[in-house]
């Protein structure tokens, strides 16, 4: 107990001795699961409070477990129940606790909730995750949306497009022609806006989205370099499409300045 607490799989002070053969709720495993998940340098999708539409008795759970429900779901650690309720308040079986275990270290073992709440057309569900490239001097950008299940669409006719939603000015940049010394519009919308098919030809494979080097280019509106705090916080819209169905995704990034190899 003392090495959860150090570790941070549990909160200090949040289990005493005599809780030792007292069984834990659904909603207290899930809680240590994603954080021995992250502990392992393993994060939930970006796009992991989607997941709330498809519980059915989301609104029950308790404020504090909410969020590592809808992480430990993402990730494929737990399931609900066929009539897609979650139940955390329910002592976590002995079944359940192995099947858990087994899941943190096998990803092969994991389940999709998706596969549960299909409708007709069987729309997949992106699994979504911001890579950050501050580390990387020669990546000449700051951060990737990348769908990690990109294999799942090779095959298939899906549309996928990232646009800024709280930074509507980073949709449209004025780009310096590096030749003639002037500069032409660019629709960075249109340009993320990126077929299912050509996903495994991206760098990194399943990229979406780049936010790429201001070195060159100019803020449209002001005409000026763009100016981005560093830590400031970038929400995006992706929007899915199989031609039958569409869906949109919210994803946070940050923006953390860097250095490039080039400047």
């Amino acid at each position: 107990m003392k090495k959860a607490e150090e570790i941070g799989l549990i909160d200090k002070g949040e289990y005493q001795l005599k809780d030792y053969n007292v069984p834990i709720t659904r909603n207290e495993a899930v809680k240590i699961a994603v954080r021995a998940c992250e502990y392992l340098g393993e994060n939930a999708p970006a796009n992991y409070q989607g997941y709330k539409d498809y519980i059915k008795d989301y609104n029950s759970i308790p404020a504090k477990y909410k969020d590592y429900v809808l992480k430990g779901t993402a990730i494929g650690l737990i399931d609900g129940y066929d009539d897609s309720t979650f139940r955390g308040n329910n002592n976590l079986t002995r079944a359940e606790g192995a099947t858990i275990i087994v899941r943190i270290f096998d990803k092969s073992e994991r389940v999709d909730i998706m596969d549960k709440v299909k409708g007709d057309d069987d729309f997949i569900e992106p699994k979504l995750y911001v890579r950050q490239t501050t580390e990387w001097p020669h990546f000449f950008n700051y951060f990737e949306i990348i769908v990690d299940n990109y294999m799942d669409y090779l095959d298939k006719n899906y549309t996928f497009k990232t646009e800024c939603i709280s930074h509507p000015e980073l949709n449209t940049r004025l780009v310096k022609d590096i030749f003639k010394g002037d500069y032409f519009e660019v629709d960075q919308i249109r340009k993320y806006t990126i077929e299912s098919s050509k996903l495994e030809f991206q760098i990194p494979m399943g990229k979406i989205y780049e936010l790429y080097s201001f070195r060159l280019d100019l803020n449209p509106k002001t005409k000026k370099p763009y100016e981005l705090k560093d830590g400031e916080k970038l929400l995006y819209k992706v929007t899915v499409s199989n031609g039958k169905t569409t869906k949109t995704y919210e994803v946070e990034a940050e923006f953390r300045n860097k250095k490039f190899l080039v400047e």
